[in-house]
C-alpha cells in the first residue's frame, strides 16, 4: 500500500495487484487513487468533480482529445466507488 492519500488514506499500488493492467488502464488507475482525495467534505462520500478531472489532465497533460475517455472511466470508476460506500452504509 502506498501512503501520500491525503488524510490517511491509502491507495493501493498496482503492483499489489495480481491483475495486469494495459497501460492506457494504468494511468486512469493511478488518477482514480489520486481524484479520491480531492472528494468534497460533505455528508458521506461526494463524488469526484469534472473541475477536479480538468485540472488533473491540464497538470498532466492529458491530451485534450483524450479527456472526454479519462472523464467517463473516472465517472465509471467513482460511479461503482459511490455505490458500493451508499450499500456500505456510508
Amino acid at each position: 500500500m502506498r501512503r501520500g492519500a491525503a488524510k490517511g488514506k491509502k491507495v493501493p499500488e498496482l503492483e499489489d495487484d495480481p491483475l495486469l493492467l494495459p497501460p492506457d488502464l494504468k494511468i486512469v488507475w493511478e488518477a482514480f487513487g489520486v481524484l479520491n482525495t480531492t472528494r468534497g467534505r460533505g455528508f458521506g462520500v461526494e463524488p469526484i468533480t469534472f473541475v477536479e478531472m480538468e485540472a488533473y489532465c491540464r497538470l498532466h497533460a492529458i491530451k485534450q482529445e483524450d479527456r472526454l475517455d479519462f472523464a467517463y472511466f473516472i465517472t465509471g470508476l467513482d460511479e461503482y466507488l459511490l455505490e458500493w460506500h451508499s450499500k456500505k452504509g456510508n
